[in-house]
């Protein structure tokens, strides 16, 4: 079971995002892997959407964590 923070569905693809208290640059891999797992399990359920991922923290700063 998956559970995400939140999805947002826009006209150009869609948004997985997940809140964190802060990001520190040493945390840059595990997110990462767990946006990708995320990532995996949408794109089964939607193949032709562009999917993008992002962490967004208290400060209100968005972090986009997209694959490389």
């Amino acid at each position: 079971i998956l559970r995400f923070d939140r999805i947002v569905m826009l006209d150009d693809g869609l948004w997985i995002l997940d809140y964190k208290r802060n990001y520190l640059p040493s945390q840059q891999e595990d997110y990462q892997a767990q946006l990708q797992h995320y990532r995996n399990a949408v794109a089964k359920l939607y193949p032709a959407q562009t999917i993008n991922t992002a962490l967004i923290t208290v400060d209100g700063r968005l972090w986009l964590l997209n694959p490389c």
